[in-house]
């Protein structure tokens, strides 16, 4: 007999499709999906639970403590600046006034998205785990609202660029690529079939109906499988019902999104919507130039977060067997009729004979005390090095671990910093570069018109004559390059500012003598209360007061310098009755004496002895 062959729906093959490359994203990701899953129980903590009522049963969170330190510091070194944290270079000459447009635009959807809350959840995974996806849409919001008190009109709530961070328990991607560029197969469960009606209802998704042979009786969500990224043009157009079949060698691939329900209906097959194709960005720590995800702390101390907890429980359970001494008893000489007291402290017992009852010994318990610390310090220090969580940068660092000197410190704190500026120069600054890629694509392709002086500022847009700011006011015709300027111009800015300061001391020092013109146009020294020569600074204190207040980018910064005072020159004074002149004592040092008065002829003394006629 000949074998029949059977040809498939659209729908079909295009289900197929996805579940095969989820098949294949399984058996890559499982296995880190379950060391994040022990990795995830040791960063929440589980008690022990065999423990016995005396003994200590706690979890010391040295993860949790190591994750919210370094995670708030990787923060605050990539984002210095808040929102601002990155500069744009335009690609073309003339681009100059739209790309700081486009920046002031990005800056402003930065705000809008909350960029600091967002990225947070990021940066915790990248450190614990040492892999993280952020999810970069355009998403458009509209929602009902009352705007009288018989009046309800569909009002846009938030329409931008968003930020979110991608699940990577349900995340799985082409393993053969290490830039999420290829598929990626996204898994929400729980989706209310109610959400899938409402975007039935915008074009959005389709065949939802077709759901109800999957979905059991009383229950209103379904899962989905969201594919992103390349499939056959001929499986996405027409009818999900026609007949077709897939060649990979004559068939031309697109980018699209392709949403299957259940495992089973597909309810979207659309062409990619957005012009980047790609709204996946990748953060991945510490790995190895062919590894696609790396090792966080967690990973790190696996080993060590644990034996610190057992340290530390037997520290107190020394203590408690220390503090609170055991008895050994002979049970036959015990109690009944008493006729010797023993006593301990805080304890009387009854009993026939002597040597009836013995005090446990505890003097190893006792000498484990000085022991057992030791240890956990070693422990401890040994975490400290492998996570680059060092005292000297972490809250609980105390005086031994700090230098006596300001200077001191201020090296130790800058080697300590020096592996942390490393990951986010090296790791994190270049998917925050791509981040801004896509929002700069997302704006190009939705953003229409906005008020000017919300995105621009009322000066900026003043100066610009702008009520609006459209499309056609950030476009560029070459590509931007986006500098992030968190780590980078935050060292750059603290060793300039450094050094102004320390250039502004040896100014400080450097004085010459103050000098000013007299009525000849000669410059003389000016003379203090003691006769001493007044000296001034030999540098210009003013201009470097008012660069360190630049590159601290302070407002205002005419209100905290004054403009410098233009010296008024001296005016002549007129004479004094007595025939003085106001300025007669010269600044040259002559002595002062009388000025001859002339004759009412107006005869002019020679300078060779000439007299006065009487």
């Amino acid at each position: 007999m000949s074998e029949k062959t059977v040809v498939k729906t659209k729908g079909e093959v295009l289900r197929d499709y996805v579940t095969e490359r989820l098949e294949i994203g399984k058996d890559f990701w499982t296995p880190y999906q379950e060391i994040w899953r022990g990795i995830r129980e040791e960063y929440i903590g589980q008690l022990n639970e065999s423990k016995e009522e005396w003994q200590g049963n706690f979890i010391i969170p040295t993860v949790k403590k190591i994750v919210r330190n370094l995670s708030s510091m990787y923060i605050e070194m990539l984002l210095s600046k808040g929102a601002e944290s990155f500069d744009l270079e335009p690609g073309e000459e003339s681009d100059k006034q739209n790309a700081e447009n486009l920046r002031l635009k990005i800056i402003y959807d930065l705000r809008t998205l909350e960029i600091e809350r967002k990225i947070l959840p990021i940066i915790q995974n990248f450190v614990l785990y040492g892999y993280a996806v952020a999810y970069v849409p355009w998403r458009h919001s509209v929602e009902k609202m009352r705007t009288g008190k018989n009046t309800v009109k569909e009002v846009v709530t938030f329409d931008s660029p968003d930020l979110e961070c991608a699940d990577i328990f349900n995340l799985y991607s082409d393993p053969t690529c290490k830039d999420m560029s290829s598929w990626k197969i996204y898994i929400k469960t729980d989706v209310p079939i109610q959400y899938l009606k409402q975007k039935e209802k915008e074009k959005v998704f389709f065949n939802v109906n077709e759901l109800k042979s999957s979905v059991s009786e009383g229950v209103d969500v379904v899962d989905l499988m969201e594919y992103h990224g390349l499939v056959p043009k001929k499986l996405i157009e027409g009818q999900m019902d026609d007949l077709t079949e897939a060649d990979p060698f004559e068939d031309d691939y697109i980018q699209a999104i392709i949403v299957v329900a259940n495992n089973d209906v597909v309810i979207r097959a659309t062409s990619y919507p957005y012009w980047c194709n790609n709204i996946f960005v990748a953060f991945v720590n510490d790995h190895s130039a062919d590894e696609i995800a790396g090792i966080g702390v967690g990973e790190d101390i696996r080993t060590l977060a644990p034996m610190l907890t057992n340290l530390y429980n037997k520290l107190t359970d020394c203590v408690n067997l220390v503090t609170n001494p055991a008895y050994e008893l002979v049970v036959n000489r015990y109690l009944g009729r008493g006729q010797t007291l023993l006593t301990r402290p805080g304890r009387i017992f009854p009993v026939k004979e002597l040597n009836s009852i013995r005090e446990i010994d505890t003097t190893t318990q006792a000498s484990s005390l000085q022991l057992i610390p030791q240890l956990i310090s070693m422990i401890n220090g040994i975490i400290e090095e492998v996570t680059g969580a060092t005292p000297q940068i972490m809250p609980t660092g105390n005086r031994k671990d700090v230098h006596s000197t300001a200077t001191g410190l201020a090296m130790m704190t800058e080697r300590s910093m020096q592996p942390i500026n490393s990951k986010v120069k090296f790791y994190l600054e270049p998917a925050f570069r791509k981040i801004l890629e896509i929002i700069y694509r997302h704006n190009i392709q939705y953003f229409k018109r906005a008020n000017a002086v919300r995105i621009l500022g009322g000066k900026k847009a003043r100066e610009l004559n702008l009520s609006e700011l459209t499309r056609a006011d950030i476009m560029l015709k070459g590509n931007p390059d986006f500098i992030p300027t968190g780590i980078s111009g935050f060292m750059e800015r603290q060793i300039e500012i450094r050094n102004l300061l320390d250039f502004m001391k040896i100014g400080a020092n450097a004085m010459i003598p103050a000098m000013e013109k007299d009525l000849m146009g000669n410059e003389q020294p000016i003379y203090g209360e003691d006769g001493k020569p007044a000296m001034k600074p030999f540098v210009n204190l003013t201009e470097i007061v008012r660069r360190i207040a630049e590159l601290f980018k302070f407002k205002d910064i005419e209100k905290l310098i004054p403009e410098e005072e233009t010296p008024k020159l001296p005016q002549p004074q007129r004479q004094n009755p007595q025939g003085q002149s106001a300025i007669s004592n010269s600044r040259l040092g002559m002595q002062a004496r009388p000025t001859p008065v002339l004759p009412a002829g107006g005869n002019f003394l020679s300078r060779t002895g000439g007299q006065v006629p009487q």
